[in-house]
C-alpha cells in the first residue's frame, strides 16, 4: 500500500513550514521512511531541518519542459501551425508547479512510509488541482486519429502526417493515469492545520476547503484550543511541538473524508462534511455531470457518482456540520 501523505496547512506565518520540519524529522528518527515537500516560496520546510538530526528525502517537484509529454505536445502544437513554445509558457505560469509536486509527492509515496507536505497557504490550491486533473485529462483523452477524423475531418486532413497518432494517445493515457494516481493520494490523505494566534477566520476557510475536498484533518495546532475539539492540540511558542502526538494521529490510518452517497426513498442524500457553516453559507448548482459547491470563498467542482447523473439537485442544506444535498430522479430523464 502507498505510503501516507501528510498535508500541512495553514495561513502564511502561522507556522507550517515549522511544523512540516519537525514532523519529518520525528518521524525519520522513528525509523520511518520519509519524504518531505516544500511548496513554500521562500524559507520553506528544508530551511527549517536541524543540522545533525536524521533528515527527510528532500522531494523536487518542478516543472519540467523536457520530457516526453512535453516534447508531443509541441509536436501536435506544431502540426496545427501554433507556436510549441506555448509549451514552456505553460510551465511557466503560477501555479503550473503545483502539478508537478502533486506527481513527486504521489510517486514517493509508492516507496515511503510517509509523505510530508509543506502546503501551507498553498493548501486548497494543492486540493482543487489533484480533484480537477483527472478532469482534465479525460477531457482530452479522445485526441486520437479515428476520433478527430470522424469529429473534426478537416482538421484531420489539414494535420496529415504530422499527426503524431499513437505517440499521443499513450501520452495521454498514462497522463489520465497519472492524474488518477494523483487524486487517489490526496483523497487518502490527512492534514495537519496550523491555525495562527491572531486572525483566525483566515483558518477557518482552509478547514471548510479541506472538508470539501474530502480531506481529513487529524490534528490542528492551536494557541487558543477550544474546549470540546478533540482535533486541537495546544501549543505555545514558548515549548517544543507536540511532534509525538501529532505521529499518533497520523499513523490511524489512511485519511477517510466521510463523503457518502446514501439512498432515501426514492430519492439520494450526499453528504459532505462541512465544518462551522450554515445553509445561507452555502451555494449549491448543478452544471451538466458536475455539482459546484461555494462556501466563504472556496470552490470546489464535483464529478456526480453514476447513480446522481438521472437525477437533479433539488435542496442544500447543512444539519450537524454536515452538507446534505438531496436528488430526487428526473422523471424527463427515467426511460
Amino acid at each position: 500500500m502507498p505510503g501516507q501523505l501528510v498535508l500541512v496547512a495553514g495561513p502564511g506565518g502561522a507556522g507550517s513550514s515549522t511544523t512540516a520540519a519537525a514532523l519529518a524529522t520525528v518521524a525519520v528518527a522513528r525509523g520511518r521512511t520519509v519524504g518531505l515537500l516544500d511548496l513554500a516560496p521562500s524559507y520553506g520546510a528544508r530551511d527549517h531541518l536541524a543540522p545533525g538530526q536524521p533528515a527527510p528525502a528532500l522531494v523536487e517537484a518542478r516543472p519540467t519542459t523536457d520530457g516526453p509529454s512535453a516534447r508531443t505536445l509541441r509536436d501536435l502544437l506544431d502540426g496545427v501551425g501554433l507556436d510549441p513554445r506555448l509549451v514552456d509558457e505553460v510551465a511557466s505560469l503560477p501555479g503550473a508547479d503545483l502539478v508537478g509536486a502533486l506527481v513527486a509527492a504521489a510517486h514517493h509515496a509508492e516507496r515511503a512510509d510517509l509523505v510530508v507536505v509543506d502546503a501551507g497557504a498553498r493548501t486548497l490550491d494543492l486540493c482543487v488541482m489533484a480533484d480537477r486533473l483527472p478532469w482534465l485529462t479525460g477531457r482530452v483523452l479522445p485526441a486520437h486519429r479515428g476520433w478527430l477524423a470522424s469529429a473534426r475531418p478537416l482538421v484531420a486532413t489539414a494535420l496529415g502526417r504530422w499527426w503524431p497518432g499513437e505517440a499521443l494517445s499513450t501520452q495521454l493515457h498514462a497522463a489520465h493515469e497519472t492524474a488518477a494516481l494523483v487524486q487517489q493520494s490526496v483523497a487518502r490523505s490527512v492534514a495537519v492545520l496550523v491555525r495562527p494566534q491572531h486572525g483566525r477566520e483566515r483558518a477557518r476557510s482552509f478547514e471548510v476547503g479541506l472538508a470539501l475536498h474530502g480531506v481529513e484533518v487529524r490534528a490542528v495546532l492551536d494557541p487558543q484550543a477550544p474546549t470540546g475539539d478533540e482535533r486541537a492540540i495546544p501549543v505555545s511558542p514558548d515549548e517544543p511541538l507536540p511532534t509525538e502526538r501529532l505521529i499518533e494521529r497520523i499513523e490511524r490510518g489512511p485519511g477517510r473524508g466521510r463523503e457518502c452517497l446514501a439512498a432515501d426513498g426514492e430519492d439520494w442524500l450526499w453528504r459532505i462534511p462541512l465544518p462551522h457553516l450554515r445553509s445561507r453559507d452555502v451555494t449549491v448548482r448543478r452544471t451538466g455531470d458536475d455539482l459546484v459547491i461555494e462556501a466563504v470563498g472556496v470552490r470546489r467542482v464535483a464529478v456526480l457518482p453514476t447513480a446522481l447523473r438521472r437525477c437533479r439537485a433539488r435542496a442544500a442544506v447543512v444539519r450537524d456540520q454536515t452538507l446534505e444535498v438531496r436528488f430526487v430522479p428526473d422523471q424527463q430523464e427515467t426511460p
